[in-house]
C-alpha cells in the first residue's frame, strides 16, 4: 500500500514554458497537471494506493501578499485520496489541478518538511503504509530552510523522496543525495513525455551509465601499445599517451572508491531505518544493494584495466 504526495513547485518559472532539445516546448506547470492526471486515470498503481497534491511557493513583495505562516507557503490541492475514488470522479481531479495558481518565490525545505508531516498524518497514520513524497520543480530553493537541513528529519520518518527536475536549474547536489538516502529517484527532464513517466511512482532508480568512454580509450591506446614496435620512435608517443590515460584511471579509481563507499553508507542507513519499521519498502532497500555492486562493478572494470596498463608498462 503507497501513499504517494506529489510537491508541486508552483514558483513563478513554473509558468514558464520548458525549452527542451528534443520535443515541443510546454508550460512546466500544465505539463505536471496533465502528468498527474494521466497518472491517475491510465496507470496501474500498487493496491490501495492513495494520492495526493500540493503546490508549494513563497508570496513575494512583487506579489504584494505578506508572509503570515508556512501557511502560505504550502497549500492543499488533493488530499491523500484512495485512487479508485479520484477515477470515480476526474472533474474533481482536473478542477483542482487546474486551480493551482503560479508566482513567487521557490521554498524547496518547507515544502520537503511539509511534505513528510502530510505523510506522516491522518487518522490511519499508524498503518504500515509505504510513504513517497514527490518533488517536482525546476530550480533551486531560494527562500525559507535549505533542503539539506531536513535530510535527517526524512529519513527518520522513513520517507522515500523521488526528485523530478524540469531543466537544468536545480540544486542536483543537494537534492540527488536527498534522493539517494532515501531510496528515491532523481530524474531530468526537458519534455512533455519524459515529465509524464518520471511522475510514475513505479519507475525504478538506476544510476548513471558506467564512464564507458575512459575505458574504451584505456582499451584503444592498450592495443596499440601491444601492437607497436617497441623500437620505433612512435612507441615512446604511444607509452606516454598510456601513462596520461592510466593517470585519468587512477583519478577515477578514487572518485568510483568514494562512491562505492557513500552508497554502501546510505544503505547502512536504510537498514538501519528497515530494522526500525520491518515493513519499510523492501524494493527500495533492493535498490540500494544493486546500486552498491553497481558501483562495485565500475571500480572492478576500471582496476582490471589500469592493471593491464601497468604491466604493459613495466615491460616496457
Amino acid at each position: 500500500m503507497w501513499d504517494v504526495l506529489y510537491a508541486v513547485d508552483a514558483s513563478s518559472s513554473m509558468g514558464e514554458k520548458a525549452k527542451g532539445k528534443t520535443g515541443p516546448p510546454f508550460v512546466k506547470i500544465d505539463g505536471v497537471k496533465a502528468g498527474i492526471e494521466q497518472l491517475v486515470t491510465g496507470s496501474a498503481l500498487p493496491f490501495a494506493t492513495r494520492i495526493g497534491v500540493m503546490a508549494f511557493r513563497a508570496p513575494t513583495k512583487a506579489l504584494g501578499m505578506m508572509l503570515d505562516s508556512s501557511k502560505d507557503i504550502v497549500q492543499e490541492v488533493v488530499p491523500l485520496t484512495p485512487v479508485p475514488e479520484l477515477r470515480a470522479d476526474p472533474g474533481r481531479l482536473k478542477g483542482s489541478l487546474g486551480a493551482m495558481k503560479v508566482g513567487g518565490a521557490t521554498p524547496t525545505g518547507e515544502a520537503l518538511k511539509r511534505g513528510v508531516e502530510v505523510l506522516h498524518s491522518g487518522p490511519d497514520a499508524a498503518h504500515r503504509r509505504i510513504k513517497r513524497l514527490v518533488l517536482v520543480t525546476d530550480e533551486k530553493s531560494n527562500v525559507g530552510p535549505k533542503p539539506e537541513a531536513i535530510l535527517d528529519p526524512v529519513l527518520v520518518r522513513s520517507a522515500i523522496v523521488d526528485v523530478v527536475a524540469i531543466g537544468s536549474g536545480v540544486d542536483r547536489k543537494t537534492l540527488g543525495a536527498l534522493a539517494s538516502r532515501t531510496g528515491g529517484r532523481f530524474v531530468q527532464v526537458s519534455t512533455a513525455p519524459e515529465l509524464a513517466v518520471a511522475l510514475n511512482p513505479k519507475i525504478p532508480y538506476s544510476d548513471p551509465p558506467a564512464p564507458v568512454p575512459l575505458i574504451d580509450e584505456a582499451n584503444r591506446v592498450f592495443e596499440l601499445l601491444k601492437s607497436t614496435d617497441r623500437k620505433a620512435a612512435s612507441y615512446q608517443g604511444v607509452a606516454a599517451a598510456a601513462r596520461a590515460v592510466t593517470a585519468k584511471l587512477e583519478q577515477r579509481l578514487q572518485e568510483t572508491s568514494s562512491l562505492v563507499g557513500q552508497a554502501r553508507g546510505d544503505l547502512d542507513l536504510v537498514i538501519s531505518a528497515a530494522m526500525r519499521d520491518p515493513k519499510w519498502p523492501s524494493m527500495s532497500m533492493k535498490e540500494y544493494a544493486e546500486r552498491v555492486w553497481s558501483r562495485g562493478a565500475d571500480l572492478s572494470k576500471l582496476q582490471e584495466v589500469e592493471d593491464r596498463y601497468r604491466r604493459a608498462l613495466q615491460a616496457a
